[in-house]
């Protein structure tokens, strides 16, 4: 079937519609929500708890998925959010009391469905797809953003069409069809599974190789997430920019990030990934500089500059990302050759699923603090300079860039340096 076979495509589909189910409560929830008398805060919680499960979740699913397997995983996952969905539809029947313990519940099941299908989806990528897994990967990312996008604009089409509850009903119904063509075409499982031989996160953790490329994941989808508290307050006072219109710029990034996943499939095994990771780091410092932008340095204040910040911060991503897990991959395999390959991808996916969320929990509460503090402008640039400064740490750790860094050691005006300085030794030594 050309680029995506029907399996990609089942899986694809589904994630896409797991997107557009998690995102599609947050423009009706809030209003139902205080209706029913809970407050801002209350709400921003129950917001909070799917990344929160997801978080918790994270590191259990390369197990899961060893010892229950990879479909029955995903399918899992994929019927805990279809069920979540379509049972918001009741929420409006209750009160108070009963009404926020069910938001708080289904949030968190929604979560602990959607780790289950991301952890899932990495790992048959990992395990089928090996030579394309950085694309497929992509692609699986920008499905995702496409979910995330659409989540809004189907809602709100069946929201003028039947309000509230029947817009999850329709979501949810929607969502288990998909779900009945993801089983039909997902492979089965390899018979690969053996409990004794679970490879675990915390083994990854002590991985330095590892979880050297995991802290890009986690500082990558941190500078992603730090947009989302007080990116519309930004824009709306700053540049006035109307809320209607201000989650059009939240999918910016998102459309860059999707151009850049197949010029990268594109690029040759021979380029180092690392140093496009590593360059994936320096852009989202130059996008955080833009987003401001940061007048300091003498940029102008100007939305379309903005909007240029926000198209480098998808590239950056797409750059920084996409690599990471084939890169954790193939060290995790190297490092621990005693350990079935497809029992370490299975890890590497909830290491990778951890990572991420873990990025997504920190950016909103640093961004949110440091804005109130120094503003929007200074506070991007303070979250993008951690971009810059583990790019400096990774350049010299990384071992596959030692040598590059020799070839410099070694050029005739270094060596000339060291001749002069070893010369200058040998005169003070003499007097």
């Amino acid at each position: 079937m050309g680029m995506l076979d029907s399996a990609l495509l089942g899986m694809f589909l589904t994630q896409m519609m797991s997107a557009a189910a998690f995102s599609v409560i947050a423009p009706y929830y809030p209003s139902v929500a205080s209706d029913k008398g809970l407050s801002g805060e209350t709400i921003g919680l129950v917001f909070s708890c799917y990344p929160l499960a997801a978080w918790v979740t994270s590191p259990l699913i390369g197990v899961i998925a060893t010892r229950f397997g990879r479909k029955r995983t995903f399918i899992a996952g994929a019927l805990l959010v279809g069920v979540v969905t379509t049972a918001f539809a009741l929420l409006p029947l209750f009160g108070y009391g009963m009404f926020t313990f069910l938001s708080f519940l289904q949030r968190l099941l929604q979560g602990v469905g959607g780790a289950a299908i991301g952890g899932a989806s990495f790992a048959i990528i990992a395990s089928g797809y090996k030579e394309r897994m950085e694309l497929m990967l992509g692609i699986q990312q920008s499905m995702t953003s496409l979910g995330m996008m659409l989540g809004p604009l189907i809602g709100t089409g069946l929201y003028y069409i039947g309000g509230f509850s029947f817009m999850f009903i329709a979501l949810g119904c929607n969502f288990l069809a998909f779900i009945v063509y993801a089983c039909w075409v997902l492979p089965q499982d390899k018979p690969y599974m053996k409990a004794d031989a679970v490879v675990k996160i915390q083994h990854l953790m002590k991985n330095s190789g590892v979880m050297s490329v995991g802290i890009i994941l986690i500082i990558a989808f941190m500078n992603l997430a730090a947009l989302a508290p007080v990116f519309t307050e930004h824009l709306t006072t700053n540049y006035d920019v109307e809320k209607a219109s201000a989650g059009f710029f939240f999918t910016i990034p998102s459309l860059s990030y999707a151009c850049v996943v197949f010029i990268i499939g594109r690029i040759p095994q021979t380029v180092s990934r690392i140093k496009i990771m590593i360059l994936g780091l320096y852009v989202m410092l130059l996008a955080m500089i833009l987003a401001g932008p940061w007048i300091i340095i003498g940029i102008p204040r100007s939305l379309a500059i903005v909007v240029i910040g926000l198209i480098l911060l998808g590239i950056g991503l797409a750059l920084s990302i996409l690599p990471a897990m084939p890169i954790m991959v193939k060290k995790a395999q190297e490092d621990m050759p005693y350990h079935n390959s497809e029992h370490i991808s299975d890890a590497v996916t909830g290491l990778t699923l951890f990572c991420l969320y873990s990025g997504q929990i920190l950016g909103p509460p640093i961004s949110g603090f440091f804005s109130d503090k120094i503003g929007f402008e200074n506070a991007s640039v303070l979250i993008g300079s951690v971009s810059l400064i583990y790019a400096f740490i990774f350049t010299f750790t990384s071992k596959s860039l030692r040598p590059t860094i020799m070839q410099t050691l070694e050029t005739p005006l270094y060596q000339e340096m060291v001749s002069a300085k070893k010369s200058e030794l040998v005169i003070n030594e003499e007097f």
